[in-house]
């Protein structure tokens, strides 16, 4: 009697093993994830062992501000840990030729041309004599300008209303001197505290709800520098606000 036919063996024939190949590339993708960079930095940089996102959570549960510092670090936030930031500042921090915005109609801001626009929008709001915690609303539609409108806004301490009738000063779609192009850019940082927007219902958000999307942005959704985002209104802008300040490039709808 001849001898049956050996077959080589394979995991998935084992039953217990059969879903080795998707186990894998779940590993690869949380290997390749924002959070396991970032629970490798807590695990190198401080000392901290956490597996997993739920071990992360338990954390920020039980030392919120020792989470809250860590994740300024590793986020590479600009501003005074813990105390103060600008969110312009913070976004304007890539150049170059870049995509950053695109609106409607395929009209594109360049990384290079965005902090352009703000920065003349910043230097029209300061001659107007628009400061911290001055209001600025403005008639713009959902565009690359009316990003530029609030970063400028943001870099002189003011607070961006998007309902113009709050706002003490209001500024028109393409209502920048041309003498305010090419002005220089500076920021003023404000705490975390402090009112960053009136949005439309009313509501005030403060500057540490920039902080509260940029970790669901960067944990959460595992947005990186090079993808195109199309932010959900359902957040509010205020989330693809932050998507901008990964290096990632926003879509408006």
């Amino acid at each position: 009697m001849a001898p049956a036919e050996a077959t080589p063996y394979s995991p998935r024939m084992n039953g217990r093993s059969r879903q080795w190949p998707a186990a894998r590339e779940e590993a690869e993708r949380f290997a390749a994830s924002n959070l396991f960079a970032f629970l490798l930095w807590l695990r190198l940089a401080r000392g901290r062992r956490l597996v997993d996102r739920a071990a992360l959570e338990r954390w920020e549960q039980e030392d919120p501000g020792g989470f809250a510092e860590a994740f300024w670090d590793f986020a590479g936030v600009i501003g005074e840990r813990g105390q103060g930031l600008c969110v312009a500042e913070n976004v304007l921090r890539y150049g170059g030729a870049r995509e950053a915005v695109a609106g409607a109609g395929g009209h594109v801001f360049s990384r290079e041309r965005l902090c352009g626009e703000t920065a003349a929008r910043a230097a029209a709001y300061r001659a107007a004599g628009i400061g911290p915690g001055d209001a600025v609303g403005g008639w713009v539609p959902d565009d690359p300008e009316s990003i530029a409108s609030f970063l400028g806004a943001n870099a002189v301490g003011a607070v961006w209303a998007c309902e113009p009738s709050a706002a003490r000063f209001r500024v028109a779609k393409g209502e920048v001197a041309a003498a305010q192009r090419g002005a220089p850019l500076g920021f003023v940082r404000r705490p975390l505290a402090a009112p960053l927007a009136i949005l439309a219902d009313g509501l005030v958000a403060r500057q540490e709800a920039f902080l509260a999307c940029l970790r669901d942005i960067l944990l959460r959704a595992e947005v990186r520098p090079d993808q195109r985002i199309v932010p959900n209104r359902e957040p509010g802008w205020v989330w693809g606000i932050a998507a901008l300040a990964t290096g990632a490039s926003v879509v408006l709808g």
